[in-house]
Protein backbone atom coordinates (compact mmCIF):
# COMPACT_ATOMS: atom_id res chain seq x y z
CA UNK A 1 0.00 0.00 0.00
CA UNK A 2 0.85 3.99 -0.57
CA UNK A 3 1.10 6.24 1.94
CA UNK A 4 -2.60 7.24 2.56
CA UNK A 5 -5.17 8.19 4.99
CA UNK A 6 -7.52 5.85 7.26
CA UNK A 7 -11.09 6.28 5.75
CA UNK A 8 -12.90 6.02 9.17
CA UNK A 9 -9.74 8.85 10.18
CA UNK A 10 -11.27 11.07 7.05
CA UNK A 11 -15.03 10.91 8.32
CA UNK A 12 -13.83 11.50 11.66
CA UNK A 13 -11.91 14.32 9.80
CA UNK A 14 -15.14 15.57 8.65
CA UNK A 15 -17.36 14.82 10.95
CA UNK A 16 -14.82 17.20 13.04
CA UNK A 17 -14.67 14.05 15.75
CA UNK A 18 -10.72 14.98 15.39
CA UNK A 19 -8.97 18.40 15.94
CA UNK A 20 -5.88 18.31 14.84
CA UNK A 21 -4.73 21.20 16.25
CA UNK A 22 -6.34 20.30 19.79
CA UNK A 23 -6.16 16.31 20.08
CA UNK A 24 -2.92 15.12 20.81
CA UNK A 25 -1.88 13.66 17.09
CA UNK A 26 1.03 10.57 17.82
CA UNK A 27 3.19 9.04 15.15
CA UNK A 28 4.04 4.99 16.21
CA UNK A 29 6.65 3.27 14.11
CA UNK A 30 6.27 -0.96 13.19
CA UNK A 31 8.62 -3.35 11.83
CA UNK A 32 7.49 -6.85 11.01
CA UNK A 33 4.40 -7.43 9.04
CA UNK A 34 2.77 -4.20 9.43
CA UNK A 35 -0.02 -4.11 7.03
CA UNK A 36 -2.30 -1.11 6.03
CA UNK A 37 -6.25 -2.30 6.09
CA UNK A 38 -8.91 0.29 5.19
CA UNK A 39 -11.30 -1.05 7.79
CA UNK A 40 -8.80 -0.17 10.74
CA UNK A 41 -10.15 2.01 13.37
CA UNK A 42 -7.86 2.17 15.75
CA UNK A 43 -4.65 1.78 16.77
CA UNK A 44 -5.22 -1.59 18.46
CA UNK A 45 -5.93 -2.67 14.58
CA UNK A 46 -2.60 -2.74 13.45
CA UNK A 47 -0.73 -5.38 13.28
CA UNK A 48 3.21 -5.45 13.42
CA UNK A 49 5.45 -4.62 15.70
CA UNK A 50 5.56 -1.17 17.75
CA UNK A 51 9.02 0.03 17.47
CA UNK A 52 10.50 2.53 20.12
CA UNK A 53 8.03 4.92 22.04
CA UNK A 54 5.62 7.21 19.99
CA UNK A 55 6.33 10.67 19.34
CA UNK A 56 3.58 13.36 19.74
CA UNK A 57 3.59 16.06 16.94
CA UNK A 58 4.53 19.40 17.84
CA UNK A 59 3.86 22.85 16.43
CA UNK A 60 0.70 22.19 14.57
CA UNK A 61 -0.49 24.02 12.20
CA UNK A 62 -3.54 23.68 9.17
CA UNK A 63 -3.19 27.11 6.97
CA UNK A 64 -4.72 26.52 3.52
CA UNK A 65 -6.16 22.81 4.50
CA UNK A 66 -2.51 21.71 4.62
CA UNK A 67 -1.43 20.29 8.04
CA UNK A 68 2.13 20.08 9.00
CA UNK A 69 3.80 19.79 12.57
CA UNK A 70 7.92 20.04 13.93
CA UNK A 71 9.62 17.15 12.35
CA UNK A 72 9.65 14.04 14.79
CA UNK A 73 12.86 12.71 16.29
CA UNK A 74 12.38 8.91 17.18
CA UNK A 75 14.57 6.83 19.08
CA UNK A 76 13.83 3.31 18.13
CA UNK A 77 15.51 -0.12 18.97
CA UNK A 78 17.48 -2.12 16.46
CA UNK A 79 14.79 -2.64 14.06
CA UNK A 80 13.82 -2.34 10.29
CA UNK A 81 11.10 0.22 10.30
CA UNK A 82 8.59 -0.31 7.38
CA UNK A 83 5.87 1.44 8.00
CA UNK A 84 4.36 4.73 10.75
CA UNK A 85 1.34 5.50 11.83
CA UNK A 86 -0.70 8.43 12.19
CA UNK A 87 -3.15 8.74 15.40
CA UNK A 88 -5.37 10.51 17.54
CA UNK A 89 -3.51 9.67 21.14
CA UNK A 90 -6.00 8.93 23.59
CA UNK A 91 -2.95 7.20 26.03
CA UNK A 92 -5.25 3.69 24.99
CA UNK A 93 -4.39 1.88 21.60
CA UNK A 94 -8.60 0.64 21.38
CA UNK A 95 -9.72 4.37 21.20
CA UNK A 96 -6.50 5.87 19.45
CA UNK A 97 -8.33 6.76 16.17
CA UNK A 98 -6.24 5.91 12.84
CA UNK A 99 -5.62 8.50 10.36
CA UNK A 100 -2.88 7.97 8.45
CA UNK A 101 -0.25 4.81 6.90
CA UNK A 102 2.87 6.14 5.56
CA UNK A 103 4.95 3.15 4.00
CA UNK A 104 6.81 5.36 1.21
CA UNK A 105 9.14 7.55 1.01
CA UNK A 106 9.36 10.33 -1.26
CA UNK A 107 10.63 9.06 -4.44
CA UNK A 108 7.83 5.83 -4.00
CA UNK A 109 10.27 3.52 -2.82
CA UNK A 110 8.49 1.65 0.31
CA UNK A 111 9.91 2.74 3.73
CA UNK A 112 13.00 0.19 5.12
CA UNK A 113 14.71 2.47 7.59
CA UNK A 114 17.21 -0.44 9.64
CA UNK A 115 17.91 1.74 12.94
CA UNK A 116 20.50 0.77 15.74
CA UNK A 117 19.13 2.65 18.72
CA UNK A 118 20.13 6.03 17.70
CA UNK A 119 18.04 8.86 17.84
CA UNK A 120 16.72 9.76 14.02
CA UNK A 121 14.11 12.67 12.38
CA UNK A 122 11.89 11.49 9.92
CA UNK A 123 11.74 14.56 7.24
CA UNK A 124 8.71 15.89 5.76
CA UNK A 125 8.55 16.20 1.96
CA UNK A 126 6.04 18.79 2.06
CA UNK A 127 3.17 18.29 4.18
CA UNK A 128 2.13 15.70 6.23
CA UNK A 129 -1.15 15.42 4.31
CA UNK A 130 -3.53 18.09 2.44
CA UNK A 131 -7.34 18.41 1.59
CA UNK A 132 -7.42 19.29 -1.33
CA UNK A 133 -9.81 21.18 -3.72
CA UNK A 134 -12.56 20.27 -6.46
Amino acid sequence: MSNTAYPTGLKALLDKDIDLLVDTISMQMYSGAAVYNAAHDFLNDVAGTKQGAFVTLSAKDTTGGIFTATVPAFTPPASTIVAVVLYVNTGVDSTSRLIGWIDQKADGTLLSIVTDGSTFSLNWNGPIFSIGGL
